[in-house]
């Protein structure tokens, strides 16, 4: 009490030191942080071959040489983070200099982000997505969230499709959301293989070997069937998305 200068001074220091962090402390879901590493996912429309695919990326490799501040890189085709295989799918692992060799101004992984969205926008053939790790591990891939759909009617899937895109642009309109994407199309190419396994027993090849190896080529593989409320049904690991020629080897 005897020293109420001092006391109501000290009070609007720690006022204005918190209005200050309240304007400077990154906000939002999870604040995003610079820990040097970001990923690019490529999507192609269903049915590229993978030729193709490897030519966009190249095209995309290209441009991230021209990042003087990027250290390495990975390039992966026919596989994406988010809708995992496929011919028409890619994904680069980018890694940045340490920081104590990004000094200069525009060097951070956030800048990095919006200085690759500028360059790539001249690729027309592909839907390509960059972003940061999240700081909590598991905390989805793309430091943000996901939900599903559900579509209650058992109608048209092509009709489902049409919400789906209305839905996410409606989304897209939301300030608080920079990006909402989805890996769901029907418009993917499908076939139904059957292997001989008597056929192929003869011939000394397992049948796991033909799916694998399918697998490689198309992105998915018939797993095996289950009883569920009282019928039998085939599990399969995703579809088959890649269109190509079968031949025989």
């Amino acid at each position: 009490m005897s020293h109420k200068l001092i006391t109501f001074l000290l009070l609007g220091i720690f006022c204005i030191v918190l209005f200050y962090l309240m304007k400077t402390t990154p906000s939002g879901l999870i604040p995003n942080e610079d820990t040097g590493t970001f990923f690019i996912t490529v999507e192609l429309s269903p049915g590229t071959s993978l030729e193709q695919t490897d030519s966009v990326m190249d095209q995309i490799d290209h441009i991230l040489v021209s990042v003087p501040v990027l250290q390495s890189r990975t390039r992966i085709v026919g596989t994406s983070l988010i809708a995992g295989s496929g011919s028409s799918y890619g994904t680069f692992i980018c890694r940045l200099q340490d920081w104590s060799d990004r000094k200069g101004k525009g060097e951070n992984v956030n800048s990095i982000i919006g200085l690759l969205y500028a360059r790539t926008q001249v690729i027309n053939d592909a839907r390509i997505l960059i972003f940061a790790p999240p700081m909590i591990p598991g905390f989805s891939i793309t430091n943000g969230f996901e939900f599903d759909l559900q579509d209650k009617t058992g109608g048209d899937i092509n009709k489902f499709y049409g919400v789906a895109q209305e839905f996410l642009a409606a989304l897209n309109q939301r300030p608080e959301i920079t990006t909402a994407q989805t890996s769901f199309n029907p418009n993917f190419p499908q076939y139904l293989i059957e292997v001989n396994v008597p056929q192929a027993v003869r011939e000394g090849i397992s049948p796991s070997d033909i799916l694998t190896t399918l697998q490689s080529y198309y992105g998915g593989y018939y797993a095996s069937n289950f009883n569920r409320f009282g019928k039998l049904y085939r599990g399969w690991y995703r579809q088959i998305i890649y269109t190509g020629e079968i031949r025989k080897r």
